[in-house]
């Protein structure tokens, strides 16, 4: 199991990014489908917010 035990908030801060931009990373990569669709839209909508 990996050190962060699976959890995208505590990868994303190992890795250095949000864990928007991880899900997002995830999602372009192909993998998008291990995650539900609401925290898709959830990531989508919170990185346009952070784009303004």
């Amino acid at each position: 199991m990996p050190a962060s035990g699976w959890n995208l908030a505590d990868t994303a801060v190992t890795l250095g990014v949000t864990e928007p931009e991880l899900g997002l990373r995830i999602e372009a990569a192909g993998f998008g489908d291990l995650l539900r669709q609401d925290v898709l839209d959830h990531y989508r909508a919170r990185s346009r917010r952070d784009r303004r």
